[in-house]
């Protein structure tokens, strides 16, 4: 377990209007850092579905997910039927109508976090984090002085 060995950005949405949210954190993400071919960083998606009805249709629910989901990100996708509030409180996911990332360590600590829409600077703060949480790691480099609590959700965790 080393803290630089590996970085993860996890992506976490309640409900279709939130996933819409998240490829504007992890297409850029994932551009910079060619996700695909790496070992070193990952985008991982959780689906959290809560209520009795949608536990009833996970069936049908996993089903559409299935078709819409490319076969390379199929494994590294999970759908969870059930309330998690224990869950929600730590990280602070108060509203389930909005998307959430949270970018961790090699060690599962959270760096950092964000959620909505991802404006650039935010973006930029998050790749200067993947680059001082890997070194080595070719990424694009961002300019320090762009450093700063991001937008309306991206801020550092220590």
């Amino acid at each position: 377990m080393d803290e630089s060995a590996h970085c993860t950005l996890v992506a976490i949405n309640f409900n279709a209007f939130g996933y819409q949210m998240l490829p504007s954190w992890t297409d850029p993400f994932e551009e910079a850092f060619g996700t695909k071919d790496s070992n070193r960083v990952e985008v991982v998606r959780l689906s959290i579905q809560e209520g009795t009805t949608l536990w009833f249709l996970r069936y049908l629910i996993n089903r559409g997910y299935q078709k819409n989901v490319d076969d390379e990100d199929k494994g590294r996708m999970g759908m969870y039927y059930g309330y998690c509030p224990e869950l929600r409180d730590v990280l602070r996911m108060h509203n389930n109508k909005t998307g959430y990332v949270y970018l961790l360590d090699g060690l599962g600590r959270v760096r950092f976090a964000g959620s909505g829409n991802a404006t650039q600077d935010e973006i930029d703060l998050m790749i200067q984090f993947v680059n001082e949480l890997t070194p080595g790691l070719k990424g694009p480099h961002v300019s320090k002085n762009r450093r700063g609590s991001g937008g309306k959700g991206g801020k550092r965790i220590r």
